[in-house]
């Protein structure tokens, strides 16, 4: 899967260099519950990134489809998601943009968290200035919106 922004869209250079540390850092991590980055790479006005195409089904999808997820299966998931928020801030990663929509269940049952895949995620992300307790906050939030 590979995804590519025109640095035009960003006017500042600092959050140019804030995505760009961002998705080199992601690109060393590796953990079962999240899909790997690949490879970064930025040419004149332009940069790309790749990222492991999984197949499954988006969260999201499962519970329109089931209406909603019976309880073993949230647990499940929400377990899975935890484990890899756990692993990815271990490792110091805090931009994981988690929702429904970043959340891929593979065709084994294994839930797998999508780094940010859009330049509005990334621009967001590269603006904050929350501290880690805020982001772990959300993925409490998060983790519980699925139970």
């Amino acid at each position: 899967y590979l995804n590519i922004f025109n640095s035009n869209h960003v006017s500042n250079p600092q959050i140019l260099e804030r995505i760009q540390e961002d998705l080199l850092q992601a690109q060393k991590f590796s953990h079962k519950n999240i899909c790997r980055i690949f490879q970064f790479s930025r040419k004149d006005d332009s940069f790309y990134f790749s990222r492991e195409c999984v197949e499954g089904e988006m969260l999201k999808d499962i519970i329109q489809m089931t209406r909603g997820l019976n309880p073993d299966s949230a647990l499940n998931i929400a377990i899975q998601v935890g484990e890899g928020i756990s692993a990815a801030r271990k490792y110091g990663l805090k931009h994981l943009c988690l929702s429904s929509k970043k959340i891929i269940v593979d065709t084994n049952g294994t839930a797998r968290i999508i780094h940010c895949d859009n330049l509005q995620e990334l621009k967001a992300l590269s603006n904050e200035k929350s501290e880690t307790s805020d982001h772990q906050d959300q993925d409490i939030y998060f983790i519980g919106s699925i139970l």
